[in-house]
C-alpha cells in the first residue's frame, strides 16, 4: 500500500511541476526508479542507495556525476537488449552446412510404371503342367522329307494289285515265293501274298532273313524304295552298302499298336514291315533304336533312311513317334484321310 502511494505521489508531482516538464522523461524515470528503490528492499536497490550515499558531497548534496550515472543506468534498464543465440543451434547449422555436396543436383529416377506398390508382396503365378508332361509322354518328332523334294507316295495301281504284280516284282530282281492265304480269323486278308527272301538294290543283293509275308504290291514298293533310295543313302552316309534288313514277320493279324480293341493294323493285310536293324557289307550293324541318339555313329544313316521312306510310304513311324515304335521303323501303305493319300511321317 505504501509502495502504491509513493508512485502516485511522484507521478502527481511531476505532472504539476514546471521543472519536470522542462527536465524531460529521463529525469522523471530516474526519480521514479529512486522512489521505487526507497520503498523496496531488493538487492539492486540496496546497492544503489549505498552508491548514492558514497557520492554525496560534504554538505550532503549529490554530485552532478552521480546524477549522470543514475541517468545512464535508467536508460540501460529501459532499453530491451536482444538475447544471444544459443551455441548449440549454431553448431547444428554448421554441421548441416558441412554435409552439403558440391556439384550439380542429382534427382532420383522415376519409378518404372507397372511395378507393384512398395511393400506389396506379389506372389508368382504357377502354371500346372499338362497331363501329357506329368505322365512322361513320348514327344512326337515329325521327320519331313528333304527340302526341295517333290516326291510323294502313291497308292498301288491296279497292275500292282493284280497278277501282274508278280511279274513286276520278279523284274525288280526280288527273290520270293508265292504264298497261300494265311489262315486267320476276322477281317485279316492279304492280296496276292508272297514270302520275300531278298532284293536287288543298287547292284547289291540284300537279304531279308525274316522272310516276311507281304502283299505283292507292298513288297514291290519296298523293293523300289530300297533300290532307288535306301541303298544309295546308306553308301553316302555310312560308306558301305546294306547287306541285310531285319523286318520281322510282316503279316500279323492284330489291332494297331498291339491293341485288340483298335482297328486292324496294316500288318493284318500284309501291307507293312517293321525294320529293327540293318547290317552293312563291312559287318557293322545299325540298330533303329539309336535313331533318336544324335551321338550314335548310325544316327545320320538312320535319319536319312527315315526321311526317304516318307517319299514312298503313307505311314512312317519310329523312335520319338510313340512308345510302341521306340525300337523299330514302321513302314506301311495304309489309306489316310478322305482321299486316302494323307501321309503320316513321324
Amino acid at each position: 500500500m505504501a509502495f502504491l502511494l509513493v508512485v502516485l505521489a511522484v507521478v502527481g508531482g511531476w505532472a504539476g511541476s514546471a521543472g519536470a516538464q522542462s527536465a524531460g522523461p529521463i529525469d522523471f524515470l530516474k526519480r521514479l526508479d529512486r522512489s521505487l528503490c526507497d520503498a523496496t528492499s531488493n538487492t539492486r536497490c540496496k546497492g544503489k542507495r549505498r552508491a548514492r550515499a558514497a557520492r554525496k558531497t560534504p554538505d550532503g548534496k549529490p554530485a552532478a556525476a552521480a546524477d549522470a550515472a543514475d541517468a545512464a543506468a535508467a536508460e540501460d534498464d529501459a532499453i530491451v537488449k536482444p538475447r544471444l543465440r544459443p551455441a548449440r543451434e549454431a553448431v547444428e547449422e554448421a554441421d548441416v552446412a558441412s554435409r552439403q555436396v558440391d556439384g550439380p543436383l542429382v534427382l532420383p529416377k522415376l519409378r518404372p510404371a507397372g511395378l507393384p506398390p512398395v511393400g506389396k508382396v506379389v506372389k508368382p503365378v504357377l502354371k500346372r503342367a499338362s497331363p501329357a508332361s506329368e505322365k512322361g509322354a513320348t514327344k512326337v518328332v515329325v521327320v519331313m522329307p528333304p527340302a526341295g523334294s517333290a516326291a510323294k507316295p502313291r497308292l498301288p495301281d491296279q497292275e500292282e494289285l493284280g497278277s501282274n504284280c508278280l511279274k513286276a516284282l520278279k523284274a525288280a530282281g526280288a527273290s520270293f515265293t508265292s504264298a497261300a492265304q494265311p489262315v486267320a480269323a476276322g477281317a485279316c486278308d492279304v492280296n496276292v501274298p508272297v514270302k520275300l527272301a531278298g532284293l536287288m538294290a543298287d547292284g547289291h543283293v540284300v537279304a531279308l532273313p525274316d522272310q516276311p509275308l507281304l502283299a505283292c504290291a507292298f513288297a514291290l514298293r519296298f523293293a523300289q524304295w530300297l533300290d532307288e533310295r535306301g541303298q544309295p543313302l546308306a553308301k553316302a552316309t555310312a560308306g558301305s552298302s546294306i547287306s541285310r534288313v531285319y523286318t520281322g514277320p510282316g503279316f500279323d493279324c492284330r489291332g494297331r499298336n498291339g491293341d485288340i480293341s483298335s482297328k486292324i493294323s496294316e500288318h493284318g493285310y500284309g501291307n507293312a514291315v517293321d525294320i529293327e536293324r540293318i547290317k552293312l557289307v563291312d559287318g557293322r550293324e545299325f540298330w533303329v533304336k539309336d535313331a533318336g541318339n544324335r551321338l550314335s555313329a548310325s544316327y545320320g544313316t538312320l535319319k536319312a533312311l527315315r526321311q526317304s521312306a516318307c517319299e514312298r510310304f503313307t505311314t512312317v513311324l519310329g523312335p520319338g513317334s510313340n512308345t510302341a515304335h521306340e525300337e523299330h521303323f514302321h513302314f506301311d501303305l495304309g489309306r489316310h484321310g478322305k482321299s486316302g493319300t494323307y501321309v503320316i511321317c513321324q
